[in-house]
């Protein structure tokens, strides 16, 4: 079933799309080739463009110029890819693009992904920006399993030995002398930085 309208773009480089003022929300019409904008996203779209000219924004047309990437404006997400087939055949084939520029990306010196391996990735799916978070979860699961940040955490516990603090409001019962209520600090990896970190990655 051919999707219609999404909230993904994918354009290509050096190819004019439409452009529709939208009152409600944005989308994308594939079809058409048209972009459906609210006047509050086209203008996020041209102060983004003034910073890094990526685009050429006419009065009713856009065209992404030799800047490959994603970028997030209003409620949209426009991914750019390069146009690696002749005529229109680039659109046909978005996943065969998609793992090469990964591939490519892969030997960049300014991003840092090694080990891609996009053979178990479904690109003809996911966006361009949804690959980048899954690359970025893999590396900080596999970084924070090595390296993890640890912190005194304060414990209350029963102990049959003395551990720093004796909570003498708790020692009181005599049948229960050998049973000693201790406070004390323990190193440890559970704190709420790695617990944060953690869950991210799994989300």
């Amino acid at each position: 079933m051919t999707k219609l309208t999404i909230s993904i773009a994918t354009l290509f480089e050096y190819v004019t799309y439409n452009v529709v003022l939208s009152t409600e929300k944005d989308y994308y019409s594939e079809n058409s080739r048209t972009l459906h904008l609210t006047e509050e996203t086209l203008n996020e779209l041209e102060k983004i463009n003034k910073t890094n000219k990526f685009l050429d924004i006419g009065r009713k047309t856009l065209k992404p110029r030799n800047c490959i990437g994603v970028v997030k404006a209003g409620s949209i997400t426009i991914e750019i890819l390069p146009k690696l087939f002749k005529d229109d055949r680039y659109e046909q084939h978005r996943a065969v693009i998609a793992r090469n520029l990964l591939k490519m990306l892969s030997y960049s010196e300014k991003l840092s992904l090694k080990e891609i391996d996009s053979a178990d990735l479904d690109t003809e799916e996911l966006d361009f920006f949804e690959i980048f978070i899954y690359f970025f979860a893999k590396n900080l699961n596999e970084l924070i399993k090595s390296t993890q940040r640890r912190e005194y955490i304060k414990n209350s516990e029963e102990l049959r030995f003395i551990r720093e603090r004796i909570d003498t409001r708790r020692y009181t019962n005599p049948a229960r002398l050998h049973i000693i209520p201790c406070n004390y600090h323990e190193l440890s990896i559970d704190t709420t930085l790695n617990r944060t970190l953690k869950y991210t990655c799994y989300y």
